[in-house]
């Protein structure tokens, strides 16, 4: 919600550092996954299925870092429209995703939600 907040003209320096803060937080999430799935002899998934998740997710994260370093570089204050509407799909389906993470626990009883979920993703990705 801080890129959606930031990208709204939200007090901007502090949504920066919310950002940044999240992403060192995702970089230690995803080193301890990477971590657990090397360690691990049997996966509750494929090892490269695992892999792939982590990396995508922390990819977003990334990118969102990259978008803080342009607005502080260009020391932007106002984003267009379009901007602020395309940081809300984003978090809109951050969120999707954060409630799909748990189900994957037990993806046999929750199929019908994850599949559920996937297409709202899908359909997030089209707008």
């Amino acid at each position: 919600e801080a890129l959606q907040l930031l990208l709204q003209g939200k007090d901007i320096e502090r949504r920066c550092q919310e950002i940044i803060d999240l992403e060192n937080e995702a970089d230690d999430i995803t080193a301890q996954v990477l971590l657990a799935v090397r360690r691990s002899f049997i996966t509750p998934f494929d090892r490269g299925d695992i892999k792939d998740l982590i990396q995508s997710m922390d990819d977003a994260i990334d990118t969102m870092h990259k978008t803080v370093k342009t607005v502080r570089l260009f020391e932007k204050r106002e984003f267009d429209p379009l901007m602020q509407e395309m940081g809300g799909v984003i978090v809109d389906t951050a969120k999707l995703v954060a409630e799909a993470i748990p189900l994957l626990a037990k993806v046999g009883a929750n199929s019908t939600r994850l599949n559920e979920l996937a297409e709202e993703v899908m359909r997030a990705e089209g707008r």
